[in-house]
Formats: structure tokens, C-alpha cells, sequence
């Protein structure tokens, strides 16, 4: 299992010593719950986004036209064949990297996949992230490439977006407020036999690092490969785990990309986009780890849905949803408020210290979560354990309205997928005690 990895070496491989280094998203309800369709009230609603088939056993046919994108039937990149399919990485060690395919998680959650980012400063900046998803379709997943940075994401007005929605800031390379600084790299390339576009987002904290590794070369809102990574930003990052003894508590940020499907939109005319989408979410997290019981547990709490405008004829911009006021903005659905519950235990020794668990939708809402592959990884970072990062992906469906008293017979249900990072830092009593 991944907790017997532990993290003797970092994987985070810094060419430049010199770099500017700092810090680092939603669904279900209750009774305000908006309610899963069936797939007549899905035909039948006039914005058909999925078929309303189970994602667990749908094969993606591509005959959906306005849903979630279909699996890629060759599990592979797009046309992995085309001189881009081909990726050869092995790791041995290093940290544990969440993998998905057409927005499904593929790597096993008890040997997970592990990746290796190797940063370069210089003009200008480079990055890449290396995979090895530890799976039968590892060669099918695009050749690693050292991306440029992309610039441009340095402007409020461009693609710095995309940082704000992932949680934490629009940096491009610059650090903001919390200490993180982003960098969002770009490889593009147009060609008949081995054309590709992938992205490579990277957060970088005072002792801890995360990344978001994108295949888009197929051009649909849900990747083809995409992966979440996270490690430290040089050897000694990581605390030394039989040195921590108490309770510390970590305040910080998250971020995820989330797809939901099967859900009904309202009435409202100026509902401007599609409760059944692909979206960037960000929001607040709160992390608990007892180093003397070993127990982990944090709560992420979404406060930001991002879309493109999809709906009643509305277009042309992104639409914020805010999920902590519901009933002010139109695009405001219930699943939006919803927290993701993380619980694992801390695996310690004396050069460092892991974290491996289960992430969840909060079951108070009535989400019933997967709870076969829905993994959650992280660390304490930092001389004093005054940092923890991690990473997650969960996948719940909501059967609300239940079946009362009576036989259930009612195939109505909400589906909703998140995949992210999250990260956050302690204060004074509320930091672990470190022996030296």
C-alpha cells in the first residue's frame, strides 16, 4: 500500500533555487435540495445537458449533444496513437497523484499513481509534470512535456481567471494575498500526426506545493487525462512526524473541478447557465490532524461555482455563483453549498510523515458517496508542521426525493463529481508541538 511510501525523497525536483515561493471548491441538500430528474423530465425540460444515464454505466456514445463530453472509448489521450500517446514514466517513490480519465478517477486508491514536477526558472519559466499513473493505460497518456509559461495569466482581465476559480488567487507569478504564487503553463501544438494542447496550473506555498495537469487536446470541458499532484518544495518540506505530538488545526483554501449532471433547472428566466455542467469551484477548508491519535479530518467548504453562461439564450461570459448566499443569484443550485468531508490517518516517521483517506459529500445532505475509489492524500509541511496540503476526489449521487413510507420506485437521482487540492496553515496554539 502507498502509506509504506514514504517520503525519504522529494518530488518536487527545483532547478532554480532562486524562485519567489508562497500559499494556496461544492454540493448536495436537504429539503431546499434541487431535485434529480428522470430522463422524461430531462427530455422534456428544454436544455438537455446529459442523458440522465448512470455515469457508472454509461459508456459514453457521444450521441448526448449538449452533455457531459463522452469517454474517450480507447481510454487513451485523443488519437493515441498520433505520436503524443506514449508516456514511459516509472516512479518508484514519490507523492501520491490522483488520475482521471474523461472526469473518472483510474488510479488505485491504495497504490496510487505518483508524479514528479520539475520547475525552471529563466525567461521564461518552464515546468513539467511527470505521471506515472500506475496503470494498464500509462502509455496512453501524453509524452510529459516541459510547457512554457503562459503570461498572459498574469493579467486580471485574461486567463488569470482559472486561478481564481481553482481556489487560490491570480498570481501569475506574482504572490497574493495567503502567500500563494501561480503559474499556469501552456504546450500546443497543431499537427495531423502529433498534435496536442495541455496545461500544467501549479500553486506554490512556503513549503508545499500543488498542480493541475490537463490533456485538452480534444477540446471538450471534461479532460481526457488530468491529474492532481502535490509534494514539497525541497527535501526537508516535509515534517518530521515522530517529532509532532498534539492537535493542529489548519485554516486555508481549495479548489476542484466538478461535473454535475441529472439535475432539473429552474424556471427562472435569468437562470444564465446550466445546472448540469463543468465547473471551476473554490472555498474554504479546515483541516484537523492529531498527531497522537493519527487521526486526520478536514472540511471543504465551497464558495464559488464558475461556468461559461449556457442557458435561456444567456452567453458569452462566466457566471459566479456565490454559495454561500443561495436565493440572491439565479444560478444559485443547492448542491452548490454542500461540503466535502475528508477523514484519513497520518502515517509518521522520522524524516517525514503521509497522509492517505477517504473523501466524501457531506451525508447529511443525503449524498451517498463511492466509497470504493475516492481517495484523499496529503502532508504536514514545514520545520514547525505549520502547513498541510493534500489532494481529493469524491463522486456522490443524491436519490432525493426518498422513498418515504412506501416502496421506492422512483429512478430519480443527482450526480455530482469533484476532483481538487486543498491547502492551509496553523497559528500559534493551534500548530502541533515539535520536539527538536
Amino acid at each position: 500500500m502507498w502509506v509504506g511510501i514514504m517520503r525519504f525523497v522529494s518530488s518536487i525536483s527545483l532547478v532554480a533555487a532562486s524562485l519567489s515561493l508562497a500559499a494556496c471548491a461544492g454540493g448536495g441538500g436537504d429539503n431546499a435540495l434541487l431535485l434529480a430528474k428522470t430522463l422524461e423530465a430531462c427530455v422534456k425540460c428544454g436544455a438537455v445537458s446529459d442523458t440522465g444515464s448512470d455515469p457508472a454505466t454509461d459508456p459514453g456514445t457521444g450521441t448526448d449533444p449538449g452533455g457531459i463530453p463522452p469517454v474517450d472509448p480507447s481510454n487513451g489521450s485523443p488519437g493515441a496513437n498520433n505520436g503524443n500517446g506514449g508516456n514511459t514514466t516509472s516512479l518508484a517513490t514519490g507523492d501520491p497523484v490522483i488520475a482521471l480519465e474523461a472526469g473518472t478517477v483510474v488510479s488505485d486508491k491504495a497504490a496510487p499513481s505518483l508524479g514528479k514536477l520539475t520547475l525552471t526558472a529563466g525567461s521564461p519559466n518552464k515546468a513539467k509534470l511527470e505521471v506515472d499513473t500506475n496503470t494498464a493505460n500509462n502509455n496512453k497518456w501524453a509524452v510529459p512535456k516541459e510547457m512554457n509559461q503562459y503570461t498572459r495569466a498574469a493579467s486580471p482581465s485574461g486567463p488569470a481567471l482559472l486561478a481564481n476559480a481553482v481556489g487560490w488567487g491570480a498570481g501569475g507569478g506574482s504572490a497574493v494575498p495567503g502567500g500563494v504564487t501561480y503559474n499556469e503553463y501552456r504546450a500546443y501544438q497543431n499537427s495531423n500526426t502529433d498534435g496536442y494542447d495541455e496545461l500544467l496550473q501549479v500553486w506554490t506555498f512556503g513549503d508545499s506545493y500543488a498542480a493541475q495537469y490537463r490533456d485538452e487536446t480534444s477540446g471538450s470541458e471534461t479532460a481526457d487525462k488530468q491529474a492532481w499532484a502535490f509534494g514539497g518544495m525541497t527535501t526537508g518540506s516535509v515534517t518530521p512526524g515522530t517529532k509532532a505530538s498534539g492537535t493542529a488545526t489548519y485554516n486555508g483554501r481549495f479548489g476542484s473541478t466538478a461535473i454535475t449532471r441529472n439535475w432539473l433547472n429552474s424556471d427562472d428566466s435569468n437562470q444564465q447557465v446550466n445546472y448540469n455542467n463543468s465547473w471551476r469551484v473554490n472555498g474554504s477548508s479546515q483541516t484537523t490532524v492529531n498527531f497522537d491519535t493519527n487521526a486526520v479530518a478536514a472540511t471543504l467548504t465551497p464558495e464559488m461555482w464558475e461556468t461559461e453562461a449556457d442557458y435561456n439564450n444567456w452567453s458569452g461570459f462566466v457566471a459566479q455563483v456565490n454559495a454561500a448566499a443561495p436565493g440572491v443569484d439565479p444560478n444559485y443550485a443547492a448542491f452548490m453549498s454542500s461540503q466535502i468531508k475528508l477523514n484519513g490517518t497520518v502515517t509518521k516517521t522520522t524524516t517525514g510523515n503521509s497522509i492517505a483517506g477517504d473523501a466524501s459529500m457531506n451525508s447529511a445532505d443525503g449524498w451517498l458517496s463511492d466509497g470504493t475509489n475516492n481517495p484523499f492524500y496529503g502532508a504536514v509541511y514545514g520545520t514547525n508542521g505549520t502547513e498541510v496540503t493534500g489532494v481529493f476526489a469524491t463522486t456522490a449521487v443524491d436519490p432525493y426525493p426518498y422513498g418515504g413510507n412506501t416502496p421506492a420506485n422512483n429512478p430519480t437521482r443527482g450526480y455530482i463529481n469533484h476532483s481538487g487540492a486543498f491547502n492551509g496553515d496553523c497559528a500559534g496554539a493551534g500548530c502541533p508541538t515539535i520536539t527538536p
